[in-house]
């Protein structure tokens, strides 16, 4: 047994050192690009990139240090534990300096458990090398190890919570539906949307149907760290707020971009299964909400958009609405104004549910998906604009949007493929992509990192299988018969 021990051991050293030195060379050649390409205020030591709501994260953890007072429920304190002793030791800048280095190393751990993780579903050696190598070499996860968001750590965290579920499934060892349990919490507390996974990681590898009372100890077990967590972070939330909030606020109480107006309208958008995203070139938020797209493109919403009780025209007022509701007016105009895009898109969006339901709730989602995964651009990358790119620039961006429509090919191939099979792992990534597309309607590239390392995976299995089909010759002196 300690032999075993020792070369399990052995193993994991070398590979992880592998994954250390791989990831460490794309660090460094992403850090690199930030520093060319990202504005000097945006970055904190040559590490830390700032970008949108990144305050959001860590002025709750700086308040909480230094008075005691957590000040939002907006954001989760999945951070807390992490940033608030590296804020109390080195203050903010070496704090979140610190901060990218451990996002970075939990990647480098995450990158070795993700392949054991292969190792157990699949029981194929050769398995483990595939998505080693895929998920290492891999910039679409990895990238966010330099922003300070919740992506990085909520993803790493979750693969945790995964690997120590099914090695539970394996050794039968209670430790490790404990560190299933705390890092599946600790995860939702980044990213809550990955609680979608927390009921099924304990259906797939906890229940035990010949032993209920065994199954009764497994969930238990398994479930105590996030019962904890949230009683306590509730518990908190109505002692200063007096608002019941199990996990975050209500987005209009917690984003002010995010208005009702907007939310209203961008109901109507995944409605039809379009880009609720404004930065988004060509798209009906775009259309909609962009102050600088003066005159509208009539080519963005199509006919098949509108319904018996709405035209483009009606369109273009709703949108002319906005602009005005958005822009400089008195509090009695701006109230009206609320009132009737609200109004509107609210009707307009029942009316086109009503007369093409078959759309709005199964092909709209299917288009939603393949925005989601198939996009026409790789966001988040950090390489000059086009027409300031170099040839490397543009190899290097080629190369890494050319893989990542390869992982979300063959790993959706691979999911369905295997789930035929009666390979039910495959749900981990289809539950957390219906969830996320069909039923959120989010097609934020990012949305996808929680489901991404999982295709890598069935993108391996699918390799695999190919190679050993089609590559792999006959020893020598075989003979065909």
């Amino acid at each position: 047994m300690f032999k075993r021990l020792f070369v399990e051991k052995r193993f994991a050293l070398k590979w992880l050192g592998i994954a250390f030195l791989i990831k460490g060379a794309l660090f460094v050649l992403f850090t690199i690009l930030f520093n060319q390409n990202w504005p000097n205020e945006q970055i904190i030591n040559h590490l830390f990139v700032i970008s949108g709501d990144t305050g959001g994260y860590y002025e709750p953890v700086e308040s909480f240090v230094r008075s005691g007072n957590y000040d939002t429920y907006c954001r989760m304190p999945g951070l807390l534990p992490i940033y608030a002793p590296l804020y109390f030791l080195f203050g903010s800048v070496w704090g979140k300096t610190l901060v990218i280095v451990l996002q970075f190393l939990a990647g480098v751990v995450a990158t070795y458990l993700l392949s054991e993780t292969a190792t157990m579903v699949f029981k194929n050696k050769k398995i483990f090398y595939y998505t080693f190598f895929l998920y290492a070499f891999s910039s679409f996860v990895s990238i966010w190890d330099h922003y300070g968001y919740s992506d990085s750590f909520g993803v790493s965290f979750l693969i945790y919570a995964v690997y120590f579920a099914l090695r539970f499934r394996n050794t039968k060892g209670i430790k490790n539906i404990w560190l299933s349990g705390i890092f599946v919490a600790w995860s939702i507390f980044f990213r809550p949307v990955h609680g979608v996974l927390f009921p099924l990681i304990g259906l797939l590898y906890l229940v035990q149907l010949s032993n209920l009372a065994l199954t009764f100890r497994n969930l238990t077990i398994f479930t105590l760290p996030l019962l904890g967590a949230i009683s306590v972070w509730t518990f908190s939330n109505y002692s200063k707020y007096q608002k019941l909030v199990l996990l975050q606020g209500p987005t209009s109480d917690c984003f002010g971009s995010l208005t009702p107006e907007l939310l209203s309208i961008r109901a109507l958008i995944i409605g039809w299964g379009g880009d609720y995203q404004p930065w988004s070139k060509g798209s009906e938020a775009e259309w909609f909400f962009d102050k600088k797209a003066i005159e509208p493109d009539r080519n963005v919403i199509p006919e098949n958009y509108l319904a018996k009780t709405f035209n483009y025209d009606s369109l273009l007022l709703l949108r002319n609405q906005y602009r005005d509701f958005i822009s400089d007016g008195g509090a009695e105009n701006k109230s009206k104004l609320s009132e009737s895009i609200i109004k509107k898109s609210t009707a307009y969006a029942t009316a086109y549910k009503n007369e093409n339901t078959f759309k709005y709730y199964f092909t709209n989602r299917l288009k939603i998906l393949k925005q989601l995964l198939f996009p026409k651009r790789l966001d988040n990358f950090p390489t000059p604009a086009l027409k300031d790119m170099n040839l490397f620039h543009k190899s290097l961006k080629a190369f890494y949007f050319l893989f990542f429509l390869f992982i979300s090919l063959s790993g959706l191939f691979g999911c369905f493929w295997q789930l035929f099979n009666k390979n039910y792992f495959s749900l981990i990534p289809l539950t957390t992509l219906t969830m996320i597309g069909c039923i959120l309607g989010y097609v934020e590239q990012r949305y996808l990192c929680p489901i991404y390392p999982y295709f890598v995976i069935f993108s391996s299995a699918v390799l695999v299988f190919l190679i050993d089909l089609f590559l792999i010759k006959k020893m020598p002196g075989d003979k065909t018969h």
